[in-house]
């Protein structure tokens, strides 16, 4: 696989351009997966978007592009900018099946920060912060390469490489459209030399709306009844809920005297705050990009040492609406400085009808709908020097990528004021008995009103310096190795909002500070051995070995050796490949010392078919041991002429010592069939078995064992001096998904159902296949995605139909007809032509939505054009 495939990527459709290259130096470990040239991976091994499948995909961001790979699937890996009460709007991408932290993202071949938000549970890289016009290339190598980048590449690596040595100028601009929702972008890239200094700058602008959930059949109700299973509307209303203690569930009469309070024990629940919240997010993001090469030293006019810097920066914004906050004082415990308490409202309260103290439920509508903003800025920078000489090749590169989080959330209801509106016996106090009429204009009532602004940090500061060369000339050719060192210290602090932090800020998870580094050092080598080369039988034979050993300063030395061969016949076309992996991923910053965080989640509990959401204790743990994995795999590559070619490849990937946050319906379902849970999680009964809380730990839980089958093929028929016809496509199939919830406990088979533990779903197959027609500079595209169906079992009866369900499977087609024209290129496409919905699913049917996020987006069919001019 040659380096260095120059392109320009264009939101929507991709990219078409002509940037030019320098000649004589290409970028330095510019292979993904080896710092050795030329490691021959098959094409099912690493699949590389070049220009045409950029060109064709319709796609406007770096995530939704990526996820067009088959052999993307997983928890965290959300579709879409997705909305939730505590997360940013990010997009993460995971293979495998695996969480998101255990795919390595790569920037020109070096670790970028983690999102800094905390707020998530993914340790990983938000591609959203990527400057998506500066790409020039993504590869995605999906086998374990921990022995070449260390941590968390145990699925595998998708490493973006970015635009240098561009000559011209180039202006773009996208425009889609979906129901109820544009998206736009603009920007330009220019480059050129000055002297002998090749520079490259990049701007661009990118907007989406905010989707609201009423827009979409599928999410305009939370009483998902007519779909046959649970009502989640909520209690929380306007007017209030009160539970007297004198028994029965009331409510101010809504249909007579307002003073009056009616029996709200036979009534549906009164409040849908699907239509006011956001199904995804509105965005905004701005980039800017730039690269500079310079040579340091020429021979024979060739530059054979060069110094280049390439850095980004990128500001992205994100705003999306909630219902307002709701307070549930009959569940809900505030800690006013006197040790927990409901806030309960006393007799003496001049609004109280009952001459007792009563319980109440009532959502805050009078300040309004809760507004999440979450700023994120990025900025990644890195330099250096590079050379090259006949076999030589030497890299040292110094570099910075931090990732800074704000979320600021609006109109939540402060505890602090509350009790005091409570306790207070003016009869000017808020009146907390009536509905929302009663209290708007009360001067009282701004004293509620609260705004939380949470930040956070990941920064990761590294060195690493590589060399390559030829070390013994054998008959079948030279031995080359590679060795390098690396030094790097990563940092993580989020720090809440102080009342947040304290779980005093009502209608916002109550959130702990979180603040951990560490001190990485590494030593890595690689050798490719040519064993057979052109003779009567044997093509070529070359083993590849690599080995790297890292000191972590908060658990000690790891060390990861890997095998990998290819070898060619001359009696068939066809190339095979072998491949024996170790890995391992360290415990994420995140994961050792978030501190606790404490929300309400919906449960399902055959033992109260009533109850709706209870009380999640979620926090790290400092002693967590390292996954470590083994990974291995056979394939070939078949290609009988110049114009098809075939492949297919099987994979295993086996883990220990997983660490995860098992979900709060997992932790129940376990309780109550009396398993045993995961270390320091803890799930805890009250009167009739309703579930008053749930403590959940980051811990290791178990083993677990992956293994599919990868299939890729491409046809160029018909092609002639008119065109020509390109089919092509790729697919993977889990055959095998067994993972372990504690150490000593069951497996439970995962594929082609429901992961309960992880709380995605795990499809057995995801298709992409392509046919594209080209005649004298037009270009028609049709595509065709697919993701089979999925079981959900063990369903309680508050989640219907009780037993086993099948979740469809989804089929869409993306069709674009696209012409180029001296130096103008222009494409009109629609993504989704069929207006495929996500098939709706019992066991993800939450407050945020009722399919699997991690699978579908709920954007529906977009409409986008796009048009480019290149000077």
């Amino acid at each position: 696989m040659k380096t260095a495939i120059h392109f320009l990527l264009l939101v929507g459709i991709g990219h078409i351009a002509h940037a030019q290259a320098l000649p004589e130096l290409e970028p330095f470990v510019a292979e993904t997966g080896s710092y050795i040239a030329e490691p021959e991976f098959t094409a099912t091994q690493i699949q590389t978007f070049d220009e045409k499948d950029i060109f064709q995909s319709g796609r406007q961001n770096l995530a939704e592009i990526i996820r067009l790979s088959p052999a993307i699937t997983g928890p965290g890996n959300l579709q879409g900018r997705q909305s939730g009460l505590s997360s940013a709007a990010e997009q993460f991408v995971a293979l495998r099946g695996l969480p998101a932290n255990a795919t390595l993202v790569l920037f020109n071949g070096q670790r970028l920060a983690y999102s800094a938000g905390a707020q998530t549970d993914n340790d990983a890289v938000n591609i959203a912060t990527l400057p998506f016009l500066a790409v020039n290339q993504i590869d995605i190598l999906n086998q374990g390469a921990a022995a070449t980048y260390g941590s968390d590449a145990i699925a595998g690596v998708i490493n973006i490489l970015s635009l240098r040595d561009y000559e011209g100028a180039k202006l773009y601009g996208y425009y889609g459209y979906a129901d109820n929702q544009n998206s736009y972008t603009i920007g330009g890239i220019a480059g050129g030399k000055v002297d002998e200094t090749s520079i490259t700058v990049m701007a661009s602008y990118e907007h989406e709306d905010n989707v609201l959930s009423k827009d979409r059949n599928l999410t305009e109700t939370a009483n998902f009844t007519r779909f046959g299973f649970a009502d989640f509307r909520s209690t929380s209303a306007n007017p209030p809920l009160i539970l007297p203690d004198s028994g029965g569930f009331l409510q101010l009469n809504p249909g007579g005297d307002p003073n009056v309070m009616a029996d709200y024990s036979g009534f549906d629940r009164p409040y849908d705050y699907y239509p006011e919240m956001s199904a995804l997010s509105e965005t905004d993001t701005a980039s800017f990009y730039a690269n500079v090469n310079h040579p340091l030293q020429k021979v024979n006019g060739v530059t054979t040492v060069e110094a280049y810097m390439t850095g980004y920066f990128t500001w992205m914004e994100t705003q999306q609406n909630q219902a307002p906050a709701p307070v549930a004082a009959d569940r809900e415990t505030v800690d006013l400085g006197a040790g927990p308490t409901l806030l309960f409202i006393p007799a003496t309260n001049p609004h109280n009808p009952f001459g007792e103290n009563v319980l109440w439920e009532k959502r805050f509508s009078e300040l309004g709908d809760r507004v999440l903003t979450t700023t994120e800025q990025n900025f990644t920078w890195q330099g250096g020097l590079q050379g090259e000489r006949d076999a030589l090749n030497w890299n040292w590169n110094v570099g910075i990528s931090q990732d800074y989080s704000k979320l600021t959330a609006t109109h939540l209801v402060n505890a602090n004021a509350l009790q005091s509106q409570i306790l207070s016996t003016d009869p000017g106090s808020i009146n907390l008995f009536g509905p929302s009429s009663l209290n708007v204009g009360n001067p009282n009532l701004a004293s509620l009103d609260y705004t939380t602004i949470d930040k956070g940090t990941y920064r990761i500061l590294s060195t690493n310096g590589s060399i390559s060369d030829e070390l013994i000339q054998t008959d079948a050719g030279p031995i080359i190795g590679a060795a390098g060192l690396e030094l790097r210290n990563e940092y993580l602090d989020f720090s809440p909002d102080s009342l947040k932090a304290q779980g005093l800020a009502l209608g916002a998870p109550a959130q702990a500070g979180t603040n951990g580094d560490r001190t990485v050092f590494g030593m890595f080598g690689e050798a490719r051995v040519p064993v057979l080369n052109n003779t009567s039988t044997v093509e070529f034979l070359n083993l590849n070995l690599a080995g790297r050993g890292e000191y972590y300063s908060d658990f000690g030395w790891v060390g990861t050796p890997a095998f990998r061969i290819a070898a060619r016949p001359k009696v068939v076309p066809v190339t095979f490949s072998g491949n024996v992996e170790t890995g391992y991923r360290a415990p994420g910053l995140q994961q050792l010392y978030q501190g606790n965080r404490v929300n309400y989640q919906p449960i399902s509990n055959p033992l109260d078919t009533g109850q709706g959401v209870v009380g999640v204790r979620e926090s790290g743990y400092s002693q967590l041991d390292p996954e470590k994995s083994l990974s291995w795999g056979v394939g070939f590559e078949a290609d009988p002429t110049d114009s098809f070619v075939f492949g297919a490849g099987f994979w295993q990937i086996l883990q220990n010592d997983v660490i995860g946050l098992p979900s709060p319906q997992f932790l129940v379902d376990q309780a109550i069939a009396g398993n045993e849970l995961p270390a320091g999680s803890q799930v805890t009964f009250g009167p009739g078995g309703t579930v008053t809380s749930i403590s959940s730990r980051y811990a290791n839980l178990g083993k677990r064992r992956v293994e599919g089958i990868d299939m890729n093929g491409a046809w160029r028929a018909l092609e002639s001096d008119a065109g020509s016809i390109t089919l092509g496509g790729r697919a993977t199939y889990i055959a095998s998904f067994k993972e372990q919830s504690t150490p000593a406990g069951a497996y439970s088979q995962n594929a082609g159902q429901f992961d309960a533990l992880n709380g995605v779903s795990i499809p057995r197959w995801k298709t992409r296949l392509s046919a594209t027609g080209e005649h004298k500079g037009w270009a028609l595209t049709l595509a065709w995605n697919f993701i089979s169906s999925t079981r959900e079992t063990n369903l309680s009866p508050a989640r219907q139909p009780i037993g086993t369900r099948y979740v469809g499977s989804w089929s869409s087609f993306d069709l674009q007809l696209a012409y180029e024209y001296e130096g103008w290129t222009a494409a009109i496409g629609v993504n989704n032509l069929n207006n495929e919905q996500p098939p709706y699913s019992v066991q993800q049917a939450n407050i945020f939505n009722i399919y699997d996020r991690s699978q579908y987006s709920i954007l529906g069919r977009q409409f986008y054009i796009e048009v480019a001019k290149e000077f």
